[in-house]
């Protein structure tokens, strides 16, 4: 019979690395960054008029690279935070599912 233990385990790196907000991080981050680097470098007056004046790539550029950082900070602050322990009344009031003593 195997022993469980009532903390739970850190993660490991491999599911750290895997994590489905670290994932798309990454992806806003690559795609922002050629975004980024197109409206900046590459843009031509021909592309501005259709656009109607504005650079488009440059701006979405910029809009994912901060997206990314607001997900890739997300991510980091979320593997820090534990669940409260049964025993130290942290959370009280906020259980509202099955068998926590809630009427309504």
């Amino acid at each position: 019979m195997s022993e469980q233990t009532s903390g739970q385990e850190p993660p490991s790196a491999a599911s750290r690395l895997f994590d489905l907000r670290t994932v798309i991080a990454l992806l806003f981050t690559v795609y922002g960054a050629v975004l980024t680097i197109m409206g900046l470098a590459f843009e031509s007056e021909e592309e501005l008029a259709k656009a109607g004046g504005i650079d488009i790539n440059l701006w979405t550029g910029i809009a994912m690279l901060v997206i990314a950082a607001c997900s890739g900070c997300g991510s980091g602050c979320g593997r820090s935070r534990r669940p409260p322990s049964a025993g130290s009344g942290a959370g009280r009031g906020l259980n509202c599912g099955p068998g926590s003593g809630s009427a309504g």
